[in-house]
């Protein structure tokens, strides 16, 4: 998002607001984040990327807090939408500025973490298994004779 919002010009902007929003589900709960980037510690280093919790809640309660968590988590996700279009057609407009053949190149630093997941090997997808399955009419119990 910040490289969307920054498309085009020299100088990154840092404005404290936050543009990007994630959240977790662990037992039962709901956690919704916003994520914010500050300026670099020192001259020339790497963008600090900032994480707050905006909301937590249990989904498990009853059905108003249910409803209450999928609305924060809906609205989270649309809200991050609309800012992602938003940055999407300021920086197309920039582009459509830009003189025909003027190719444009942006550089950023990013830091990238790894992710261990160990999964069973499968010659078949999870897709493929889910296909194979049709689905089956129920037969209906016969009445219990007294």
């Amino acid at each position: 998002m910040h490289s969307l919002q920054n498309y085009g010009t020299t100088q990154s902007t840092y404005d404290g607001n936050a543009y990007s929003y994630s959240s977790t589900y662990h037992n039962g709960n709901l956690k919704v984040y916003a994520h914010h980037p500050m300026p670099p510690k020192a001259d020339g280093g790497p963008s600090e990327y900032y994480m707050a919790q905006l909301r937590g809640i249990d989904m498990t309660h009853n059905v108003d807090s249910f409803r209450d968590a999928a609305t924060a988590f809906r609205n989270a996700r649309d809200l991050g939408k609309l800012h992602r279009d938003d940055f999407i057609e300021r920086a197309n407009q920039v582009a459509r500025r830009q003189p025909a053949g003027c190719a444009s190149t942006t550089s950023t630093r990013e830091r990238s973490s790894l992710s261990v997941l160990q999964e069973d090997q499968s010659d078949t997808s999870a897709d493929e298994l889910a296909l194979s399955r049709s689905a089956r009419k129920r037969s209906r119990l016969a009445p219990a004779e007294s």
